[in-house]
């Protein structure tokens, strides 16, 4: 078993299990519950409500436009389908004592896919550094997620240094592969160019108009967001993708991370947010079974 399986499989993890396996008992009438909701079932047509049915499945609004009750009919359930979209700049291996950031996500993305495959859903992994280094199938089998478990093993293990990635410029690319009705993760610490945010929002909303359900997991480090200190001295901070090493004090570095911090959510997340595109804020300190409960 590679290290990322036991890690999953550790017994501070269990609750993590047990979610799973909730979510797995909770079958209602031969129908699945899913973690993650919108894609189990699809609407097919109205029949009118006879007494004693459910009242939970009456369509209301259109009771207040006809005045006469009708339920909703769904055709016969079909898998949720999900893309997992893991940014490997080299921001995510911040901070360098720990990388971290790509720690979390790595173990992040083996969870949701481990209850994705318990669901007997499927799901696809596709990692993007200068380019698309790594794709799978979409599949639900046990041996599709052991091939993900050692794919993202071994990112964290093989592909660091100084780079920049061109993920924006992928992600568009990949608007016809992912296709409709998809759950898309989009993994990352969002840090791009201005430039590129447009571009980014663009795709965001051409994939939400073709009926895809979007998750952003914006993974942070809490030293990027404040630095806890007193002390009024000089420190030196080098770009993990450009290499420039710059000298501030410590409040104008703070002043900095806020500016930087509000700027992100202005321009990026929060017209993401009014589109109905949800956003997971997820502290890369906090405990892995915080972080999940925080997405599902």
């Amino acid at each position: 078993m590679s290290n990322l399986r036991k890690l999953v499989d550790q017994s501070e993890h269990k609750s993590l299990e047990f979610k799973a396996q909730d979510i797995l008992a909770g079958l209602f009438h031969g129908r699945q519950k899913s973690a993650f909701h919108g894609y189990s079932a699809e609407f097919k047509t109205y029949k009118s409500y006879n007494p004693g049915e459910n009242l939970n499945n009456i369509d209301w609004k259109l009771f207040g436009r006809t005045d006469k009750l009708f339920i909703k009919q769904f055709n016969d359930e079909r898998n949720l389908k999900a893309y997992f979209l893991l940014d490997l700049s080299s921001s995510m291996f911040f901070p360098v004592e720990t990388n971290q950031k790509i720690q979390r996500a790595i173990e992040i993305i083996a969870v949701i896919c481990s209850i994705l495959q318990k669901q007997k859903d499927h799901f696809s992994l596709i990692i993007i550094a200068e380019n698309v280094i790594f794709e799978t199938p979409v599949l639900g089998n046990l041996n599709h997620l052991k091939n993900i478990y050692e794919k993202l093993e071994s990112s964290l293990q093989n592909i660091q240094g100084n780079h920049k990635t061109h993920f924006v410029k992928e992600f568009n690319k990949l608007i016809p592969k992912i296709g409709t009705q998809k759950i898309v993760f989009v993994i990352s610490d969002f840090m791009f160019e201005p430039t590129e945010n447009s571009i980014f929002k663009n795709t965001i909303l051409e994939l939400k108009s073709a009926k895809n359900e979007i998750q952003l997991l914006y993974l942070f480090d809490q030293s990027e967001i404040a630095m806890d200190t007193t002390e009024e001295s000089i420190v030196s901070i080098r770009d993990v993708e450009s290499g420039e090493l710059t000298s501030l004090d410590y409040a104008q570095l703070n002043t900095d991370l806020s500016f930087a911090q509000k700027t992100k959510w202005e321009s990026l997340f929060n017209p993401m947010l009014a589109r109905g595109i949800k956003v997971h804020a997820l502290e890369v300190g906090l405990p892995l079974p915080y972080l999940i409960k925080k997405i599902i």
